[in-house]
């Protein structure tokens, strides 16, 4: 089965997808005893990707949990020299193996034909993430970029999403690499979507949510 959920605002979609994985979703123990309840290729699309600063700053104001510092997020995806956390994609993006994938080759390409459907970054290392074994594999895969109607339209692969706590933040850093490419390309900025072959909600996390934060 596939979610496909459509909204304005990212607080209507983590309204909706949260509330649909947990009623129509599959639930699972993991190791530690915890339960989780996923479904299989979550689509979500949004087309008011600034607001997502707004869910940030609610996460960040609860005293439930610690929550990155919406600076924090921009600097795991933003800099290249921040490598100190298992989701420190800039490194992977700004300088991987030495390429600027965003500077040297996205921005060029939209620039040169702006329907291009080459304006791709990668983020999976088969050196690294395709190992047996390896531990702190990266969920946020790819990133797509595409113009639609003279706006730069953007979808991210994500291969495994907690959308109770994790969504917020993947759609926070990424609607910021957005705004800067449609920044340096002179573009302005249309849908974000984020893709996940598995979307899931931690029952703990969601009933918290749903008690403290989300409209009836």
């Amino acid at each position: 089965m596939t979610l496909l959920i459509q909204t304005k605002t990212p607080m209507e979609a983590w309204n909706k997808v949260m509330k649909t994985i947990s009623s129509q979703g599959t639930i699972t123990s993991l190791k530690d005893g915890r339960k989780r309840i996923f479904m299989h290729n979550v689509i979500v699309e949004v087309s008011q990707g600034e607001k997502s600063e707004e869910l940030i700053e609610l996460l960040e104001s609860q005293e439930h949990w610690i929550y990155p510092s919406k600076e924090e997020l921009l600097s795991l995806i933003m800099d290249k020299s921040t490598r100190n956390y298992e989701y420190s994609y800039g490194q992977k993006i700004f300088d991987y193996n030495g390429i600027n994938q965003v500077d040297n080759f996205v921005i060029p390409v939209l620039k040169k034909k702006p329907i291009s459907t080459q304006a791709i970054i990668n983020l999976w290392n088969p050196e690294i993430e395709g190992k047996m074994g390896v531990k702190g594999k990266i969920s946020l895969h790819s990133i797509f970029f595409n113009v639609v109607d003279e706006k730069l339209n953007m979808t991210i692969v994500v291969r495994s999403n907690d959308f109770t706590l994790g969504w917020p933040a993947n759609l926070y850093q990424t609607y910021k690499l957005q705004e800067y490419v449609a920044d340096k390309v002179g573009i302005k900025i249309g849908t974000i979507t984020t893709f996940s072959p598995n979307g899931h909600i931690y029952p703990e996390n969601f009933n918290y949510i749903k008690r403290e934060l989300l409209p009836d």
